[in-house]
């Protein structure tokens, strides 16, 4: 679960960080997140996975699972 959330922060962090670097304490803030997120207190990843990653990826499924199977079908095509 954390490597998700993990990869999807790292992805959003890279198209927002121009935009927001100007804004006071970001850096202290993007450490304090990602401390948040490894913490096995707060457990952060796990809510995040679970309230935002897991439905979205189950409400896609039938779709991701259609767009595999296109591309699989043109990655075997000779």
């Amino acid at each position: 679960m954390y490597w998700i959330v993990f990869a999807l922060f790292t992805t959003a962090e890279t198209a927002t960080d121009l935009l927001l670097s100007w804004f006071p304490f970001y850096f202290e803030l993007k450490i304090a997140f990602v401390i948040w997120l490894l913490s096995p207190y707060t457990k952060g990843s796990s809510v995040l996975y679970r309230k935002f990653v897991h439905p979205t990826l189950s409400n896609k499924e039938k779709e991701i699972d259609e767009y595999i199977a296109q591309t699989k079908a043109r990655v075997m095509t000779p």
